[in-house]
């Protein structure tokens, strides 16, 4: 845990109990509300944490665990509202109620994930291996999914009013809207 201003370390990282050699393969987190006083993280196992910051001494904290999934999770972490999202090796989207990470309903994505979940404005949007851009609401239902015809994103798309920028690696740049894709 380190203080971004001075380069020091404010206090003991977060780390779960493991077994001698045991290692995880740790996803990308999520910053669970616009405060960023809590974030998301999946262990690339069957766990999902919400890490805070404790006190006496300073350090960060499991302030809630998910139950133990029988799918490991794949992906990063996305935070929109009271939902986490991850993706599982069963190609489905999962959501967790926050903030205690309860198992909420799972998602078909139809193909492994080949980018995402990211919280993109007050959504999450995925791609898969087959050339989709699925977008997920605040309540954690499917708004839309469109081929991607253009090829994969090049970075992550821009929330721009109820619209969407993205563009794809082959070059293209399109504007599409965020209701309905």
């Amino acid at each position: 845990w380190i203080d971004p201003s001075t380069g020091q370390q404010r206090g003991t990282p977060f780390q779960p109990t493991l077994t001698p050699g045991e290692s995880l393969p740790w996803r990308t987190p999520a910053v669970m509300g616009d405060d960023a006083d809590a974030l998301v993280l999946a262990d690339g196992r069957t766990k999902l944490y919400l890490v805070g910051v404790g006190t006496n001494p300073p350090q960060l904290v499991a302030q809630a665990e998910s139950d133990e999934l029988a799918v490991p999770i794949v992906s990063g972490v996305a935070v929109v509202g009271s939902i986490a999202y991850a993706a599982d090796a069963e190609d489905f989207l999962v959501s967790f109620a926050l903030p205690d990470l309860k198992l909420g309903p799972r998602a078909n994505l139809d193909a492994a994930v080949a980018w995402g979940p990211r919280r993109v404005g007050d959504y999450v949007l995925i791609t898969t291996a087959q050339s989709e851009l699925l977008c997920f609401g605040e309540a954690g239902d499917l708004l839309w999914r469109i081929p991607l015809d253009e090829g994969p994103l090049a970075g992550d798309p821009l929330a721009e009013g109820n619209d969407f920028i993205l563009a794809t690696k082959s070059g293209t740049v399109s504007r599409i809207s965020a209701q309905s894709g």
